[in-house]
């Protein structure tokens, strides 16, 4: 919602807006930098967007973009992913929460906070996934929905790699 409100907000044409995606997914700095240049964006945003990619933390890194507030609908984006963190920490694991807003998911139909799970035992996400309310329209009925797909095939890597050594082993 972050990300999807500010390029709105801006004009731009489809395929701009899926290049810029693609860069602030991919973390590449050098190309987004060159393509936000290339852009008819205002400052803070393209200051926004270039930093994207980089941030990720606790709570304190959307302090860290102060023209998220500027806008209605990022400013609604950036209370939802507020809301659903302090619920987290609620259930005391915000020590196992990262924000990272470079994340963002290639698929069109996210409408709010998305997600991905990772074990320390391997080195890529294990499932995905995230807010998508208007997607169930397209199939009928309008329906608000949260939903995840687990790579089974990563569960299993975790699952059978072998115990980690004793601390202090290495």
């Amino acid at each position: 919602g972050i990300f999807n409100n500010l390029v709105k907000a801006q004009n731009l044409r489809a395929a701009e807006h899926n290049r810029l995606k693609q860069l602030v997914e991919a973390k590449d700095l050098v190309e987004l930098q060159r393509l936000l240049f290339q852009l008819p964006l205002a400052e803070p945003v393209r200051y926004t967007l270039s930093k994207l990619p980089v941030l990720h933390g606790g709570a304190e890194i959307l302090e860290k973009i102060p023209y998220l507030h500027e806008l209605e609908a990022t400013k609604q984006a950036v209370e939802e992913l507020l809301a659903v963190y302090e619920c987290l920490a609620a259930y005391g694991v915000q020590e196992h929460v990262v924000l990272d807003m470079g994340v963002i998911r290639g698929l069109n139909y996210y409408t709010g906070v998305i997600f991905e799970g990772y074990s320390p035992r391997l080195g890529y996400s294990l499932m995905g996934g995230g807010r998508y309310d208007k997607l169930m329209g397209q199939f009928g009925e309008e329906r608000p929905a949260t939903g995840f797909a687990l790579g089974v095939d990563r569960l299993g890597l975790v699952v059978n790699a072998p115990p980690e050594p004793p601390a202090g082993y290495w």
